[in-house]
């Protein structure tokens, strides 16, 4: 008799945990599947970022042609024209370190044309001068005042200057970091009206920095803006952000 109530204890802690273990399981089971669905639950969002910034270097190709028949007439013509070049440059507050004489080219047109139809010259010789300065809004103003060398009859050949950013590397990190700020700032406000927790980031693009002429529309990517000494960064970041 008392063999029985010894075993009868025991029995009925088993079948008491037997009666709860799917319960049991299936708490946490479910606690398990909640879990999952919070971390899952995010808000995707765009942060942007433009940004008017100075170029500081500045890069000016003053290349001239001149054409001819007699080699000797063509030298002098170019000796005349590059000196007029260097004069304007001296005139416009650039000094001798501030540019270098580009290599001369002569090409015998005659000798790179086949049949009987020949270029109305024989040669093209091309010079001129080059610029990479730090001194860009000389620059500037220098291309301004092109007008002189046209009136001495020197013709130059796409003869706008080109601008950009040393510092760019420095610059990106600082937009790429305000992109995430005003990313987050938008994920709070949503969070804000849907009762909501920020948490961190789940996925992130941070998209193409556009350097672009500061007249520069939203849809007007392909506008480099290389011949403009203010320039417009743009980007568009997208992140996902927890929620909580």
């Amino acid at each position: 008799m008392e063999c029985s109530k010894s075993l009868s204890l025991p029995a009925l802690l088993l079948g008491v945990c037997v009666a709860l273990g799917p319960s049991i399981a299936g708490f946490f089971i479910y606690k398990g599947i909640v879990d999952a669905k919070d971390r899952e639950r995010y808000v995707t969002v765009k942060g942007l970022v433009e940004r008017l910034v100075k170029s500081d270097t500045a890069q000016w190709n003053l290349s001239f042609q001149i054409t001819g028949d007699d080699l000797k007439v063509l030298e002098t013509s170019y000796t005349d024209a590059a000196d007029k070049v260097k004069t304007f440059l001296l005139k416009q507050g650039f000094v001798d370190g501030d540019f270098t004489q580009s290599p001369l080219s002569i090409v015998d047109n005659h000798a790179r044309t086949w049949g009987n139809q020949l270029p109305p010259t024989r040669y093209t010789i091309t010079g001129g001068y080059f610029i990479q300065s730090s001194k860009v809004e000389k620059v500037q103003e220098a291309d301004r005042n092109l007008a002189s060398l046209f009136k001495e009859g020197v013709i130059l050949q796409d003869a706008r200057p080109t601008y950009s950013l040393s510092t760019f590397n420095t610059l990106r990190s600082e937009i790429l970091a305000e992109a995430t700020k005003n990313a987050r700032t938008m994920a709070e406000q949503f969070a804000k009206d849907s009762s909501s927790q920020v948490g961190s980031i789940r996925r992130a693009n941070q998209g193409v920095i556009s350097i672009l002429d500061p007249q520069a529309g939203p849809s007007e990517e392909w506008n480099s803006g290389q011949a403009s000494l203010i320039k417009k960064i743009r980007v568009v970041s997208t992140f996902d952000f927890f929620l909580h």
